[in-house]
């Protein structure tokens, strides 16, 4: 895809009159997010679920560097009974139930644990992200 997408843009930026500007992609396809940093076009990344997924999904190199997870996504025997913190104004949660551990296979949790670091990864090559949030049901989510 990422190939594919070059291509198209730089064929639209052919006419003087239709260049694209901006690049408005979902987070989980950090790959069009990258292409449009390589290309020098503004990025944009959308969010549709909740902030806290967000918010778990940008923290999962920190659960990696602290030991709560390994670089499978996996929760590490010793902290997987434990609650975590995601940021100092959020309610604890299990370890287990952060979204990419909750699929029955672990070849499926892997595979969406890979598309999650390369959205954490793009999501640092934004300049805005869009998100959804209600602040009655998480009202602590952004501070």
């Amino acid at each position: 895809m990422p190939g594919k997408l070059e291509e198209l843009i730089e064929t639209i930026n052919k006419e003087d009159n239709n260049k694209m500007s901006c690049i408005i992609a979902d987070d989980c396809m950090g790959w069009a997010i990258k292409v449009a940093k390589k290309m020098g076009i503004s990025r944009a990344a959308v969010w549709p679920a909740t902030v806290t997924t967000l918010t778990s999904m940008l923290s999962c190199q920190k659960l990696i560097d602290g030991g709560i997870i390994n670089n499978n996504g996996e929760t590490c025997m010793i902290t997987h009974f434990h609650m975590i913190k995601l940021s100092e104004t959020m309610p604890l949660i299990k370890p287990t139930n952060l979204w990419w551990t909750r699929f029955e296979d672990f070849p499926t949790s892997e595979a969406f644990f890979e598309v999650v670091k390369e959205a954490a990864e793009a999501s640092r090559l934004t300049e805005w992200h869009l998100c959804r949030l209600t602040t009655e049901l998480e009202p602590r989510a952004l501070c």
